[in-house]
């Protein structure tokens, strides 16, 4: 425990995070589980939330949550999830023919796009195509597409060579989504990025500087299905005016802009919560949705393409080392488990527990021994804006300095690290978290051609069975052989799950938390 004290103390001297003392701890600094609801819903208000810097705002461009999330506002994917993520109606309803083999998508008729046009089965068409030229997990659910075609203005026909368990998914789910765009939009943008951000959403684009902040305004033509609010989908309540992200980088700025009140909202690392817990009139609640923090290998890389390197790497890591120093030693808000599905799930499983956490110096140093390396630099990226990414790839690299790597530290923002990793001669490895999904073929590396590069015989044959089979009980058992070979080929190396949380002003209402998936904020009213 002396080892991992002076880690954590090193981590906090580094990140300029304090802490306080467990008998300091009030009734009104404890962090909570749900929203403090008072009175009823109000009209009105600018929703300040504290954000990551953005490049670019092209939904099907981009799998970047900090764009998808702000996008899910502008933007409506066909399908949406419900409350236990179930595929449900959204801009289509849906049914299936032929065996499975085709789905019909009937469009819901007098939805206006924020320009005035009507959405058609041609915006729909259009949009899907677009999105299946960029997204990874649509081109995996949709492999065995056939054929888009247009019944008539509000009918369109998906048609495949056979059925896809992932179809329905992969229509509704948010992150890098079908969404829907004017055809004329995705015409103009050609193979390029979109010029206008046009879409059927509850909130529309009013400005955006980059590096600065983008501020969306109520589209008062919004067309709400009626009833209740259901996950992603169902009603879609606009008692905002509008809604700010305020981009900021540095970790300590974002802290001070949600404690200054100058944002009354944002999404933050575990080492955050802390300070945050300290102000009376913020409220801390777990997302309800968790992270693996990992480490991807580059398996083009010179080095890291040995396998007895990456089971050198495997051998030198002390994972609940590595977990206690990224969570800042709240122990309750993180977990070092191998299972690569989603906790309670049929997903879950115990494969990987013989390797995961089995720190073996010697037996490193043995690997490492094998491979010829002499000390050339090893390049090793995080996400320098999230600092759970940040204290974890900290520890990590100090653990694999000791069995005698030469490790290239590097820390930038996520823009930065997203557009390094898309060169496999720019780094050997990227230490940084994977949001754990509703279906295994979802978890981003995965996907075909994910940096990262996995692509061998065995993971491919599996991959593919994953996303053929239909019945669910086979696909479990066919998941639990795909992370045996994780474990066995390690691509990626789990380090462990960890919870991130929402803070937000006592004055906010409804804010999402508790729900796994969801980053929206067209529910949310404020006092």
């Amino acid at each position: 425990m002396r080892r991992v004290f002076s880690i954590l103390v090193l981590l906090l001297f580094a990140t300029g995070i304090t802490f306080a003392g467990g008998a300091q701890e009030t009734e009104k600094s404890k962090t909570v589980a749900s929203d403090v609801k008072v009175g009823e819903p109000k009209i009105g208000g600018d929703l300040r939330l504290v954000w990551e810097p953005m490049n670019t705002l092209d939904v099907h461009w981009t799998g970047n949550d900090a764009v998808w999330e702000v996008g899910c506002h502008i933007w409506e994917t066909p399908l949406a999830l419900d409350d236990s993520s179930n595929p449900i109606p959204m801009l289509t309803d849906y049914e299936f023919k032929d065996d499975n083999k085709t789905i019909i998508l009937k469009v819901r008729k007098g939805v206006k796009f924020h320009n005035g046009d009507t959405l058609m089965a041609d915006d729909v068409i259009a949009s899907f195509n677009r999105w299946m030229t960029r997204a990874t997990f649509g081109k995996a659910a949709f492999k065995d597409l056939t054929a888009v075609e247009k019944i008539d203005d509000y009918t369109v026909a998906i048609k495949l060579s056979q059925p896809s368990p992932t179809a329905l998914i992969a229509l509704a789910y948010p992150d890098q989504g079908p969404y829907i765009m004017p055809e004329e939009v995705i015409k103009e943008a050609g193979n390029g990025e979109i010029k206008q951000y046009i879409g059927t959403g509850p909130y529309k684009l009013d400005q955006w500087i980059p590096d600065r902040h983008i501020r969306l305004v109520r589209f008062n033509e919004y067309s709400s299905l009626p009833g209740e609010p259901n996950g992603n989908g169902g009603a879609k309540k606009q008692y905002l005016d509008s809604i700010t992200f305020v981009n900021i980088n540095d970790p300590m700025t974002r802290i001070q802009a949600l404690m200054s009140n100058d944002c009354q909202a944002g999404v933050f690392p575990i080492p955050s919560i802390e300070q945050l817990t300290m102000v009376p009139n913020i409220i801390i609640s777990p997302t309800g949705e968790y992270s693996s923090e990992s480490i991807t290998i580059n398996m083009k890389s010179k080095f890291m393409s040995d396998l007895n390197m990456r089971k050198a790497v495997l051998y030198a890591l002390n994972q609940t080392e590595i977990m206690y120093g990224a969570c800042a030693a709240r122990e309750d808000m993180y977990s070092t488990v191998p299972s690569w599905g989603t906790t309670g799930s049929i997903y879950e499983s115990t494969t990987g527990k013989d390797v995961y956490n089995k720190q073996d110096i010697a037996k490193a140093k043995e690997y490492l021994e094998k491979t010829g390396y002499n000390g050339e630099p090893l390049v090793m990226y995080t996400n320098g804006s999230y600092e759970t990414d940040k204290n974890a790839a900290m520890v990590v690299a100090q653990e694999l300095r000791t069995i005698g790597l030469n490790i290239d530290f590097r820390a930038p923002d996520w823009p930065t690290v997203v557009e390094a990793r898309q060169d496999p001669k720019a780094f050997d490895m990227i230490v940084s978290g994977y949001a754990m999904k509703p279906d295994p073929t979802l978890l981003a590396f995965t996907s075909i051609g994910w940096p990262g590069w996995w692509e061998t015989d065995k993971r491919m044959d599996l991959y593919y069975q994953l996303l053929e089979e239909t019945d669910t009980a086979k696909r479990a058992m066919i998941w639990n052989d795909f992370t045996g070979l994780i474990w066995s080929e390690l691509p990626v190396i789990k380090l462990g799950d960890f919870y991130g949380a929402i803070g937000y002003l006592k004055n906010v209402h409804n804010i999402p938390v508790n729900y796994p998936w969801r980053r929206f904020y067209w529910n949310t009213w404020m006092e």
